[in-house]
């Protein structure tokens, strides 16, 4: 473990993306782009990536109600 090298996580952990605001009205074309890339991302995750598994964990949480906040995160 000496010549280990230390894996940067897609999303620190300490990230809190529920403190971004969520809008009484929501954009559509912002929560279509979100539910793709998500969708994109979950194929990675489940087939080749698992260190994603935190990170798709919170970003799915949101796939109904996503901001362009959110879509950033992602």
């Amino acid at each position: 473990m000496t010549n280990a090298n230390a894996c940067k996580l897609p999303l620190n952990p300490g990230s809190n993306i529920d403190s971004l605001p969520t809008p009484d009205v929501l954009d559509k074309v912002v929560m279509y782009v979100y539910a793709s890339l998500n969708g994109e991302l979950l194929y990675i995750d489940v087939n080749t990536v698992p260190q994603f598994r935190y990170s798709m964990n919170s970003l799915t949480r949101y796939m109904s109600k996503a901001t362009p906040a959110h879509l950033a995160y992602a």
